[in-house]
């Protein structure tokens, strides 16, 4: 009788055990949103974020609609010269990221384009052999140029998880997962987050070392002092 009520209450104590497990997994949010980006779109060198970012969206099971959370994390122009990789991020109220990756044609954008409308349309049906200073292209776009961080007190400040790191040529890397913390006087580190800028991103296509930029700005306009991240792109 004893073997029986001891083997009973092991019974009952695992059927508690599944339920709070099941429970739990039900209660827990851990999927992220769900990102739908637009086909017809198409990369040239004075593009900006903002260009990339119209017509995509996130919807979360959950919250809902978190297209404002949407961020371009990374851009690689492919080897062929004539596509590149873009790669988006979002991310729910629970802070689940998701990732997303297209890849659309590259047209390369010159002075020339900007002459006489035939000669952008000339431009846009044959495109010249885009230029491989990847870097000097990326520190064209007006943004970077513009945005000068500010060292006041009411600037925001971002820090990393490491200054420097080594990734396998070829690998899919999620670049805001070296942002530690980004701090402000006024604004959360929720909105500091969808503020995140990077340039110069390393190419994750060819080995060699590359110097990241990180920084952010706050709803008054403040920059934070850019934080470099070296990257070394190594071969397996």
């Amino acid at each position: 009788m004893k073997t029986k009520k001891v083997i009973g209450l092991l019974i009952l104590v695992v059927v508690i055990a599944v339920i709070v497990v099941i429970s739990a997994g039900v209660i827990s949010d851990r999927k992220g949103p769900s990102i739908k980006i637009p086909s017809e779109l198409v990369y040239s060198d004075n593009i900006t974020e903002d260009d990339l970012l119209k017509g995509v969206t996130a919807y979360d099971s959950k919250d809902g609609d978190v297209s404002d959370t949407l961020i371009v994390e990374n851009i690689i122009i492919l080897d062929n010269k004539t596509q590149v990789k873009v790669t988006y991020a979002a991310k729910d109220s629970n802070n689940n990221v998701t990732e997303k990756s297209i890849v659309i044609p590259y047209k390369e954008h010159t002075a020339e384009n900007e002459t006489t409308p035939s000669e952008t349309q000339t431009s846009v049906d044959n495109p010249t052999e885009p230029s491989t200073e990847v870097e000097a292209t990326t520190e064209s776009i007006p943004e970077e140029t513009t945005q000068v961080p500010t060292e006041s007190a009411e600037a925001p400040v971002l820090t990393l998880t490491t200054y420097e790191t080594e990734i396998v040529k070829g690998s899919e890397v999620n670049w805001l997962k070296y942002v530690s913390d980004i701090t402000d006087d006024k604004d959360s580190r929720n909105d500091l987050f969808k503020r995140i800028m990077i340039n110069d991103y390393a190419d994750v296509n060819t080995p060699g070392e590359y110097q990241m930029k990180y920084k952010c700005s706050d709803s008054d306009g403040n920059f934070s002092p850019v934080v470099i991240l070296k990257v070394h792109i190594i071969e397996n």
